[in-house]
């Protein structure tokens, strides 16, 4: 067995993205369905090589169409709900680093409509292979068409790939090529970017606060944007003040700026061990932790207790008949 690992939300992607091409299901499917949020990378390995083998290289990059069928996916919303492409891949680079993936986006050159982005590994003899590469791309192409860009167009090196992939030219290029480069262009769609609706965390957060209108729209806002929390300064041009007037009337209520950050998560944290069955670790990228680690630590030091203990408390299977648990406390 590898002992380097694969997104489970990714690879739930490309199994439903086998059924979309009307591909063969990989017999190993069973695999993904443990509660955790990686897979060890020998399945996914093996996933782009039973659609190579049955659809052909041309397939690969249309894999991550099966992102249509998981809408309603935390990971999913999360990563769509960036405000524009580049954050969205910069999201995605964040998955790459919470799960420990060997191979990672860089983006290289950016500008109104088009970005050039290389996928190399994290370490020296570990590129990734052409086919490897084009699955990554095709679940980013269905991720920004989610998103609502439109005229997406990706390119490998001068050799479009999306929205077609010419067989025979893809079987030219080597499989490995550490020097390959990828661009992606589109134009501004009509359709709305989709954005992570944050109206029952907001209500929720503020039961029984105190809190002045103006800390309410700063919560607000970080809890928009937990996987890229805002800067202090852009916190601050967004409600209309200085850097050192949101700081000062912070620090009158007892309260910093990444003192505010780490309440958000803890609670939004404890909503999802408490209302699903998600993963810790999923849990943890979905509320911006660094790590699985840093969650832990975090969140044990303003709760009390450890994410895995606070669920066996709290969560739903605690609890029978199901149904929400919204109106439990959160931590404070």
């Amino acid at each position: 067995m590898n002992d380097e690992f694969a997104s489970a939300a990714m690879m739930r992607v490309l199994i439903q993205g086998l059924k979309e091409l009307r591909l063969p299901p990989l017999t190993e499917v069973s695999r993904t369905q443990s509660n955790q949020a990686t897979v060890d990378l020998d399945l996914k390995l093996a996933l782009v090589q039973h659609a190579l083998k049955h659809g052909g290289v041309d397939c690969l990059i249309h894999l991550g169409r099966g992102v249509h069928q998981h809408e309603n996916e935390p990971t999913h919303r999360a990563i769509v709900g960036a405000k524009d492409p580049i954050e969205l891949v910069v999201r995605w680079q964040r998955l790459e680093r919470y799960i420990h993936s060997r191979h990672r986006l860089r983006i290289e050159a950016q500008g109104e409509g088009r970005m050039e982005i290389t996928h190399n590994g994290i370490t020296a003899g570990i590129s990734p292979t052409l086919y490897e590469s084009l699955v990554v791309f095709g679940v980013i192409a269905s991720l920004l068409q989610a998103q609502g860009v439109g005229n997406l167009e990706i390119y490998t090196n001068d050799l479009k790939v999306f929205p077609v992939a010419p067989r025979d030219a893809l079987m030219t290029l080597p499989a490995i090529d550490p020097l390959r480069s990828w661009r992606l262009t589109w134009v501004a769609s009509a359709k709305s970017l989709t954005r992570v609706s944050t109206v029952n965390l907001t209500n929720n957060y503020f039961v029984g606060s105190d809190w002045p209108q103006w800390q309410r729209q700063l919560a607000s806002r970080i809890l928009e944007r937990l996987i890229d929390v805002p800067t202090v300064s852009d916190a601050a041009s967004h409600l209309n003040v200085s850097k050192r007037t949101l700081q000062r009337d912070l620090k009158q209520r007892g309260m910093s700026f990444s003192e505010l950050v780490g309440d958000c998560r803890s609670r939004v944290a404890a909503m999802h061990l408490m209302e699903s069955s998600l993963p810790l670790a999923e849990i943890g990228f979905l509320c911006g932790y660094s790590d699985q680690s840093h969650f832990t630590r975090d969140f044990g030091k303003r709760v009390g207790i450890t994410p895995e203990k606070y669920r066996a408390a709290f969560g739903l299977d605690q609890y029978s008949g199901g149904g929400s648990n919204l109106n439990r406390s959160q931590p404070a």
